[in-house]
C-alpha cells in the first residue's frame, strides 16, 4: 500500500473542486451523501456506498448537492510519480 495514495475528499454543500486531469488512475466510493462528478464530457451523479472511477486524462470536477459531501480515493500517483509518468494539469 506504500505506493498507493489513499486520501478523503470533503465537499461542503453545494461547492465544487477545481477542474483537474491527470496521468494517473483512481477509483472513488462515496462515504457520504450525494454529487456528482464531470468526467470528460460526461456527467455522472452518485450517492452513498456508489464507487466510479476516474480515467486517464480525462477533465474531471466533484461537485457536492446539498450537504457535507465525502469521498474515499485511490490512486497510483505515486507509482507514476517514482516511474517520472506522472503529470497534471488544473484548470480555472
Amino acid at each position: 500500500m506504500s505506493l498507493m495514495d489513499c486520501y478523503l475528499l470533503g465537499l461542503q454543500p453545494n461547492a465544487e473542486t477545481r477542474p483537474y486531469r491527470t496521468t494517473s488512475n483512481a477509483a472513488s466510493l462515496v462515504v457520504e451523501d450525494d454529487g456528482a462528478s464531470t468526467i470528460g464530457a460526461e456527467t455522472i451523479s452518485w450517492q452513498k456506498y456508489d464507487v466510479f472511477t476516474l480515467p486517464v486524462w480525462q477533465w474531471v470536477l466533484h461537485k457536492a448537492i446539498a450537504r457535507d459531501t465525502r469521498l474515499f480515493q485511490v490512486a497510483d500517483r505515486e507509482v507514476l510519480r517514482r516511474l517520472d509518468l506522472l503529470r497534471a494539469e488544473f484548470g480555472d
